[in-house]
C-alpha cells in the first residue's frame, strides 16, 4: 500500500466516523503497514485483522474496537496508544512500547488467522519483552498470553484474566492485580514487589522465584501455588495499626530494659510474610500466631512462647531462639540453618543466677523438610518432634531429649549427638 492509499483510506474512515457522505470503514487487514509513522491516526472500530504494524509509529493513535485480530505489532510505538475494547487475540507485541497505552477491556487471548494467504494456527498473544509501564489493561483478556520480561511497572491490570499466562522475569512492580485472575500463571522469577494483587486468584501459579516483598495480598489464598524460593516478607507499615503498634510497644520495653512499653502479645495473630529481619522480640507471645513465611533472619526470639505457632517457610537463620516455646509448631521447611537453640540461665530477683536453666521446647514440633545446618540445639526437648527429610547436617543435639523421634530420613552428616 503506497502512503496516497493509506491517507485515503483513514480521509473516509474519519468520514465515516462522522457519519459523513463519502465515509467508507478503514479495511486494511493483512496489509504490510511496518515501519510506517501513524501517530494520533484515527482507526477507531477499523478492519485491521493481520495486519503488521511492525516497527510502526502509532503513538496516540486511537485503535479502540477496532478489529486487530492476528495483528503484529513487534517494536512499534505504541505510546498512549488507545486499544480500549479492540479485539486483539492472537496479536504479535513482542518488543513494542506500550507506555501509559490503554487496552481497557481489549481481548488479547489466543487466537487462529484463517485467510487464504496463510494455513490455520493457533498463536498465543505474545508481549514478550514489552514495555507496558503505566499502562491501563484493566479488564482484559489476556489467557494464555506471552508476557516474559515484560516491563509492566505501575501498570493497571485489575480484573484482568490472567488464566495460563506466562509472565517468567516480569517486572510488576508496583502494578495493579486487584481481582486478577492469575491460575495457572507462570511467574518464575517476577518481580511482584509492592504490586497489590488483594482478590486475586493463584490457584495453580508458579510462583518460583518471584519476589513479593511488601505486595498487598489480603484475601490471597496462596496454598495451591508454587512458592518454592518466593520472597514475600512484609514491612510492620503492611500489617494493621494493631500490630504495628505492638511490635512498637515492644521494641521500648526492650530498650528501656522493662521500664516503659509493653510486652508484645500478638497469639493468634496473621504475621505471615511479616519482615522482621534482626528484630528483637525477646519474651513475646506469639502463641498460635501464623508466621509462615516471615522472615526472621538474625533476630532475638529468646524465651518467646511461639506453642502451637506456623513457621512453614520461615526464614530463623542465625536467630537466638534459646528458652523458645516451639511446642507443637509447624516449622515445614522453615530454615533454621546456624540458629542458637541453647537453655537460658534463669535469675534470681536482684539479676542473680539461680543455677537452673530452661531449655529450648520443641516438643511435637513438625520439622518436615526443614533446615538445620550447623543449628545449636544442645539440651533442648525434641521429644516427638517431625524431622522427616529434614537436614541435620553439622549440628548439635548434644544433651537433647529425643524420644519419640525418628532420625532415620534426616541428613546427619556430622551432627553431635553426644559428648565426643
Amino acid at each position: 500500500m503506497t502512503p496516497d492509499q493509506l491517507v485515503d483510506v483513514l480521509h473516509k474512515h474519519e468520514l465515516w466516523l462522522r457519519q459523513r457522505n463519502g465515509g467508507q470503514r478503514a479495511d486494511l487487514s493483512l496489509k504490510d503497514l511496518s515501519g510506517y509513522s501513524l501517530p494520533r491516526a484515527r482507526l477507531k472500530g477499523a478492519k485491521l485483522s493481520g495486519v503488521d504494524f511492525s516497527h510502526a509509529d502509532l503513538t496516540q493513535a486511537d485503535l479502540s474496537e477496532a478489529d486487530l485480530f492476528a495483528a503484529r505489532f513487534p517494536h512499534a510505538n505504541l505510546t498512549k496508544c488507545n486499544f480500549y475494547r479492540s479485539d486483539m487475540r492472537g496479536a504479535d507485541m513482542r518488543g513494542a512500547v506500550l507506555r501509559d497505552t490503554n487496552l481497557r477491556q481489549a481481548d488479547l487471548r489466543g487466537g487462529a488467522l484463517l485467510n487464504s494467504q496463510a494455513p490455520k494456527t493457533e498463536k498465543q498473544t505474545n508481549l514478550a519483552g514489552a514495555k507496558l509501564g503505566r499502562a491501563n489493561v484493566a479488564g482484559a483478556n489476556l489467557a494464555g498470553a506471552i508476557l516474559e520480561n515484560t516491563d509492566c511497572q505501575s501498570a493497571q491490570l485489575t480484573g484482568c484474566n490472567l488464566t495460563g499466562a506466562t509472565f517468567k522475569g516480569a517486572n510488576l512492580r508496583g502494578a495493579s492485580l486487584k481481582g486478577a485472575v492469575l491460575d495457572d500463571a507462570n511467574l518464575t522469577g517476577a518481580n511482584l514487589s509492592g504490586a497489590n494483587l488483594t482478590g486475586a486468584t493463584l490457584d495453580g501459579a508458579d510462583l518460583s522465584g518471584a519476589d513479593l516483598s511488601d505486595a498487598n495480598l489480603a484475601g490471597v489464598d496462596l496454598e495451591d501455588a508454587v512458592l518454592q524460593g518466593v520472597t514475600m516478607a512484609k514491612t510492620a507499615d503492611n500489617f494493621s495499626d494493631k500490630i504495628q503498634q505492638a511490635l512498637a510497644l515492644h521494641q521500648l520495653w526492650i530498650d528501656s530494659d522493662g521500664a516503659q512499653g509493653a510486652r508484645c502479645e500478638l497469639a493468634g495473630e496473621d504475621l505471615s510474610y511479616i519482615d522482621l529481619v534482626e528484630r528483637n522480640l525477646d519474651g513475646a507471645n506469639l502463641k498460635g500466631a501464623n508466621l509462615s513465611g516471615a522472615n526472621l533472619t538474625g533476630g532475638r526470639l529468646s524465651m518467646v512462647d511461639l506453642s502451637g505457632a506456623n513457621l512453614s517457610g520461615a526464614n530463623l537463620s542465625k536467630t537466638d531462639l534459646s528458652g523458645i516455646n516451639l511446642r507443637g509448631a509447624t516449622l515445614i521447611e522453615a530454615d533454621l540453618r546456624d540458629a542458637t537453640i541453647l537453655p537460658v540461665s534463669l535469675l534470681g530477683p536482684g539479676g542473680k543466677p539461680t543455677g537452673r536453666k530452661w531449655p529450648a521446647n520443641l516438643a511435637g514440633a513438625d520439622l518436615t523438610d526443614a533446615l538445620l545446618q550447623g543449628a545449636r540445639l544442645i539440651g533442648s526437648n525434641l521429644a516427638n518432634a517431625i524431622f522427616k527429610n529434614s537436614n541435620l547436617a553439622g549440628a548439635d543435639l548434644r544433651h537433647t531429649m529425643l524420644t519419640g523421634v525418628d532420625l532415620s530420613t534426616a541428613r546427619l552428616d556430622q551432627t553431635l549427638m553426644s559428648e565426643d
